[in-house]
């Protein structure tokens, strides 16, 4: 089932379908060039907590993918307010961009994540 998520001005800016939620959005408009990143609206992100695994927002300007898990978005993310409502930020770092095939850049793994991979070897 897909559900839905509209701004308060009732203007969708994103769904969440499979676990996967998906925002369509152009860079020269609304990336964060302060944070150096993409911002989600937190009331959107406390919602879908318990259901989302992946975020993903195609920039229109370019078809570029930026994708990351929701766990590292929600604990990496820089929470603001610049007049529309708390939102949080993600940092370029965090985020795989590809376009198609190519892969632009792959994520940084946060030291969590590094902490579990050493757990694993052990």
């Amino acid at each position: 089932m897909k559900q839905t998520f509209k701004n308060t001005k009732g203007k969708v800016i994103g769904s969440l379908k499979d676990g996967i939620y998906r925002k369509k959005a152009s860079k020269k408009i609304h990336y964060m060039r302060v944070f150096d990143g993409w911002g989600i609206d937190y009331r959107v992100l406390i919602e879908m907590k318990d259901t989302c695994h992946e975020i993903r927002i195609m920039d229109t300007d370019s078809d570029n993918v930026w994708s990351t898990p929701f766990t590292v978005f929600f604990s990496n993310g820089i929470t603001k307010d610049f007049g529309h409502g708390q939102q949080v930020f993600l940092q370029r770092q965090y985020w795989n961009i590809t376009n198609g095939d190519t892969v632009i850049q792959v994520r940084r793994i946060t030291p969590q994540e590094s902490e579990l991979s050493n757990l694993r070897l052990i």
